[in-house]
């Protein structure tokens, strides 16, 4: 909620998705620029890895960042940044880092 806050009051627009059906059936209604993805949601821990698997496997090539448990990260990392994440993170200076970083080149390449 922090992090949403944050982001909210930069100007930035969130649209917020509390599944992986909800969130690809966002990304294939509207153009996002940036997809943020926990890993694990409801039983299943590895969401974020399917979330990511369906947009490569969709070209939607949205960048997107997993922002998730430091066990998450040691876990599923690597597979995230193998499946295209941009960044897989646990920690909140790095997402907003990493948000930064995508932010600044949509608007460089807009």
């Amino acid at each position: 909620i922090r992090e949403r806050e944050i982001l909210g009051t930069s100007g930035c627009r969130l649209d917020l998705a509390v599944s992986t059906s909800e969130a690809v059936q966002k990304t294939t209604s509207r153009q996002y620029d940036l997809v943020i993805t926990d890993m694990g949601r409801g039983s299943n821990p590895m969401a974020g890895l399917e979330l990511l698997k369906w947009l490569q496997t969709h070209n939607v090539h949205t960048p997107a960042i997993v922002y998730c448990s430091s066990r998450a990260v040691g876990l599923y990392g690597e597979e995230a940044m193998n499946d295209s994440a941009l960044l897989c993170t646990g920690g909140m200076i790095s997402l907003l880092d990493g948000i930064l970083q995508v932010l600044e080149q949509s608007w460089y390449f807009a």
